[in-house]
């Protein structure tokens, strides 16, 4: 069975800079994804959090929820951030935590979606915060494909 811990392995397997991070899970219920990453690989010239270690973190949480949402239901899918507005709102002066939240009534129609057509859309809200305040917050839509089926001819698959 795909969990959290399958998540984590898997991201820092395919998307190197999560290694870096030092990105850990902390919690999937099904409908929630947090993740956390500490303070000290992620700070900038000024000893806070970086704005890219934020985005980064934020963007990889709500593909997570996503592809955990997939894999629960056995289905494989090419996942890639469409769109996406990341408002930074004070200095993160300890760890980083993410969370991604969606309705089952959201999940539901994200997966039902995919499984009729082998592609759907969801639009995800993903809060970071740290020492108990909110310091980033991003909206994003991503969208699901059917395994290589948005590769170019001329990139055969690997």
């Amino acid at each position: 069975m795909f969990n959290l811990e399958k998540l984590v392995a898997e991201m820092r397997e395919t998307i190197p800079l999560t290694r870096s991070m030092a990105l850990e899970g902390l919690r999937y219920d099904g409908n929630e994804l947090i993740l956390t990453v500490p303070l000290a690989p992620n700070v900038n010239d000024k000893g806070c959090a970086f704005g890219g270690s934020l985005a980064c973190l934020a963007t990889v949480t709500g593909w997570g929820l996503l592809r955990l949402a997939l894999a629960e239901q056995g289905h494989a899918a090419d996942l890639y951030i469409q769109d996406q507005q990341t408002r930074f709102l004070a200095p993160a002066w300890g760890r980083l935590y993410a969370r991604c939240h969606w309705t089952s009534s959201e999940k539901a129609t994200f997966l039902s979606a995919y499984a009729a057509r082998g592609k759907a859309r969801a639009a995800v809200h993903v809060a970071c915060t740290s020492d108990d305040l909110e310091v980033c917050t991003m909206e994003a839509r991503y969208a699901a494909l059917t395994p290589g089926s948005n590769r170019p001819a001329s990139q055969p698959a690997e």
